[in-house]
């Protein structure tokens, strides 16, 4: 074997892969500074508008699938059932505010929760909702915002397969004493992801600068989920087809949520 030649080519190779890692390099810098260069810019206008942002735009989000809805009345029926029987409702009263959602109220806790600390309150409700036979496994828990007498409310939003479903979530508000006083539990089922079709996402930013002319407000949060917008369906128990949906929360605690290919405002469906 000729060596010399072999020890040659090897360097010639080596030569070639350091300028392809020099390049890539390069590339990702050059594109890191534009994308700090952008993001800068649009931080700019916003403050001059007087919005101010606490949070990072999401990045690198172009396309999204969609999902396949289904009907969540079986689930709240279910709810409404287990809160029932299981006596959570002893002094307190569940009020159906459609198909797909309901209200425990309770004026007169008589369930307390241990729940000196958010991590605590989180803990004692998702264990108080399971020993009423209310199973949350697959809903992530999205805030939990902390009152001035030690209560707490704390809302869960349900996770399908990484996917955020604002419009199916469980909401338990516990007074400072660490009394259940409310819950409320919104479900629309989720068949499938419809792998074959995806739709274009607007950048989180353009969005914020299209519907954020006004100043004097606090963007806490910008998130991408899935929220039904079939608001009037004759038949419930066709499935619906859904995109996806930017949800901005503001320091105060409001949300907005925006269409997410257009950018263009949609609101949660009201319960009939």
């Amino acid at each position: 074997m000729d060596w010399a030649r072999a020890k040659n080519i090897l360097l010639i190779l080596l030569l070639a892969l350091n300028v392809v890692l020099a390049a890539s390099i390069l590339n990702r810098m050059l594109g890191g500074g534009a994308d700090r260069e952008l993001y800068t810019g649009v931080t700019r206008i916003l403050d001059g508008r007087g919005v101010q942002m606490r949070c990072d735009f999401p990045r690198q989000i172009k396309n999204s699938e969609l999902l396949i809805y289904g009907d969540g009345v079986r689930f709240v029926d279910n709810c409404a059932r287990a809160l029932n029987i299981n006596g959570a409702t002893v002094s307190g009263s569940v009020e159906m505010l459609g198909r797909e959602s309901l209200r425990y109220t309770n004026e007169s806790p008589d369930v307390f929760l241990a729940a000196s600390t958010p991590p605590a309150a989180d803990t004692e409700a998702r264990r108080f909702l399971a020993g009423a036979g209310i199973d949350i496994d697959g809903f992530k828990t999205d805030y939990i915002t902390a009152y001035t007498d030690g209560g707490y409310h704390i809302q869960y939003i349900y996770d399908y397969k990484g996917n955020l479903v604002f419009d199916s979530r469980v909401e338990v508000t516990l007074e400072g004493d660490g009394g259940v006083s409310e819950i409320t539990i919104s479900y629309r089922e989720i068949k499938s992801a419809s792998l074959d079709r995806v739709m274009d996402v607007i950048p989180a930013y353009q969005v914020i600068l299209k519907n954020y002319i006004d100043g004097g407000v606090v963007i806490e949060s910008i998130s991408i989920g899935f929220m039904g917008q079939n608001t009037a369906r004759e038949n419930p128990f066709i499935e619906s087809e859904e995109g996806a949906v930017w949800r901005v929360r503001l320091d105060d605690g409001s949300v907005r949520y925006f269409e997410a290919t257009y950018g263009d405002e949609i609101f949660l469906y009201a319960p009939v």
